[in-house]
């Protein structure tokens, strides 16, 4: 394969500059075209222009946030990369949106493509009524073994209106893709995600898709006015773009973008956001983009390239500024490099395919290249202007004081809801779950139980051993139910020498015979000196209509019968 990438400057122009590259037409040419200016009459100019030069060639296209080509980053331009393939068959689809819901949307790519047996996958799709998760959901439901590339159509931060196009197409509601097949086609795919977390975990409380109604239980368009300023607020989602929401999923960082803000104050995202899901503001960090271009021009000069296509967010452009262009510069020291700045990249994982928001996504090719290792000048960080420094500065600042914060967080949030003897849940936060799990049952029907413990003749140990081996007792007790109930059961130190476990989604049935296996255990247990210990016990079913007082009393009545028959035993208190 070869790779030509040039900057469109007309019909005639392109004529000419094909001439001299030797650009040849054909069924396995591939033209990706990145267009800076979202007008639908532009597009239509540069593909008859393209229809007239390469009547055979394959078409797929985007308006973008930016643009890059031969090592630079542009705005407003046009970009043609153009691969000319010798063994790899090429399909191309444009499908629109009308009717069709994105995962649906996705379905249809594929299977108009008859892209399951394909190698790579190249998908544009429009940037603000597409859910960009539904969308990958859609595809990978069909070829969930096809390496994915590509992403969302932008309109550089206007947000008015995105374009995808193919030869045949041009697309305001739709998806645009190209499948490659040929299984000798060598295809290395990396991303890298540049941002860092800040603040507090908030919580999605409201939640449907991918638009959220409220966080921590306020209305979403509120928590960004609190935290980054009515100012701010106002000019959502344009200026929001730079705070993105975070989550983790399954191992993997995922950035959540705001496309669109509702009267209600519901705000919509490019991808789902689930009630909750912990989410956290972020804020681009330089520093960390310098170290990730570092690692992904590393691991593609060690592979087979003989084309590189970056699908990087255009947040990331914004966050770099006058060095927005690093990255594409450092790629095209491995080969010819070409792409755009993107609203939401589409990434091929090993569970499947994902829908990034702010990440940097790259696709090297190649037909026949061998593996080499070329002598590469080392990425270094960008020669800094003083406002740049200045952001370094802030990122570093921030990403310090965060993680300093959050470590404090933990820790109070640790000494609030933990009993310093046993380490098990205190009180408090017991009252918490339990409350939870009272909505719950009224809310969902959900059932669950509380199992309440007490040491036998406990005062008899603090007067025989004293106070210290009491505590050593209420410890070793600790542990042995810790160490046997179920990861989903919460146990805690209701008091002195009395200990309650929240068993969640389980029946009176069910917890009756968990609480008979630990009062056998405990009965058994090794304890210091040899003390020998027994435990009573109550249990009771939390009921539609009860209320935490009502609970604790049933509970606590089956515990006061099981110490009033003779103690060592389990009551229940149905």
């Amino acid at each position: 394969m070869r790779t030509t990438n040039l900057i469109y400057n007309g019909h005639a122009e392109l004529a000419a500059a094909l001439e001299a590259r030797g650009v040849q037409d054909g069924p396995g040419v591939l033209v990706q075209v990145f267009s800076g200016i979202a007008q639908p009459e532009h597009i239509r100019g540069v593909i008859q222009a393209l229809g007239t030069a390469l009547p055979r060639a394959t078409i797929c296209g985007a308006t973008t946030g930016g643009e890059m080509v031969g090592g630079r980053a542009l705005e407003h331009s046009t970009v043609l990369s153009i691969c000319e393939f010798e063994d790899t068959r090429l399909a191309c689809t444009a499908v629109p949106a009308r009717g069709l819901d994105p995962r649906r949307l996705g379905r249809r790519v594929c299977e108009r493509l008859g892209a399951p047996g394909a190698r790579l996958l190249i998908s544009f799709a429009t940037g603000l009524d597409t859910n960009g998760e539904e969308y990958t959901r859609g595809i990978d439901a069909v070829c969930g073994d096809v390496v994915l590339a590509g992403g969302f159509a932008g309109d550089n931060r206007r947000f008015r209106n995105t374009l995808v196009f193919t030869r045949d197409a041009v697309l305001e509601h739709g998806a645009v893709a190209v499948a490659l097949f040929n299984d000798r086609l060598r295809v290395h795919s990396h991303y890298s995600l540049d941002w860092m977390a800040l603040g507090r975990p908030m919580e999605i409380t409201r939640a449907c898709a991918n638009r959220v109604y409220t966080i921590d239980g306020q209305p979403a368009l509120d928590v960004y006015r609190r935290y980054l300023g009515r100012d701010v607020s106002r000019r959502m989602p344009v200026l929001g773009v730079q705070f993105p929401l975070i989550v983790e999923r399954r191992g993997t960082t995922v950035a959540r973008t705001c496309s669109a803000v509702e009267a209600d104050g519901s705000l919509i995202y490019m991808g789902n956001l689930t009630e909750g899901e912990r989410v956290r503001f972020a804020l681009g960090n330089p520093n960390s983009v310098v170290h990730s271009l570092q690692r992904t021009h590393g691991a593609l000069s060690r592979q087979p390239a003989e084309a590189i296509f970056v699908y990087s967010s255009m947040a990331r452009k914004r966050m770099m500024k006058h060095s927005a262009g690093l990255e594409a510069h450092y790629l095209q020291t491995v080969a010819p490099t070409a792409g755009f700045f993107t609203y939401g990249e589409f990434f091929h994982l090993s569970g499947g395919s994902e829908f990034f928001n702010y990440t940097m996504t790259t696709v090297a090719l190649s037909e026949h290249a061998p593996v080499t290792t070329p002598a590469q000048e080392p990425v270094q960080p960008p020669a800094a202007s003083d406002t740049h420094l200045e952001l370094r500065a802030l990122s570093n600042l921030v990403d310090i004081t965060s993680r300093e914060l959050e470590h404090i967080n933990q820790s109070l949030e640790h000494l609030a809801t933990t009993d310093p003897l046993t380490g098990t849940l205190n009180r408090r936060k017991l009252n918490d779950l339990i409350q939870g799990e009272l909505i719950r049952r009224r809310r969902y029907g959900r059932r669950a139980t509380l199992i309440m413990f007490d040491l036998d003749d406990f005062k008899d140990i603090n007067d025989t051993h004293g106070h210290d081996m009491g505590d050593l007792v209420i410890k070793t007790v600790s542990d042995t139910i810790q160490s046997a109930i179920r990861n989903t059961d919460y146990l805690g130190r209701w008091g002195g020498e009395e200990f309650l476990i929240l068993c969640t989604e389980t029946a009176e049935r069910e917890a009756q015979g968990l609480a008979e296996r630990l009062r056998q255990a405990i009965e058994t247990h090794y304890t210091p000196d040899n003390i020998p210990v027994t435990v009573s016990v109550g249990v009771t079913e939390i009921r539609p209509e009860d209320r935490i007082e009502t609970l604790l009393r049933r509970a606590d009545q089956a515990l006061y019968r099981a110490k009033h028959e003779g103690k060592n035993r389990v009551c229940v208190n149905a």
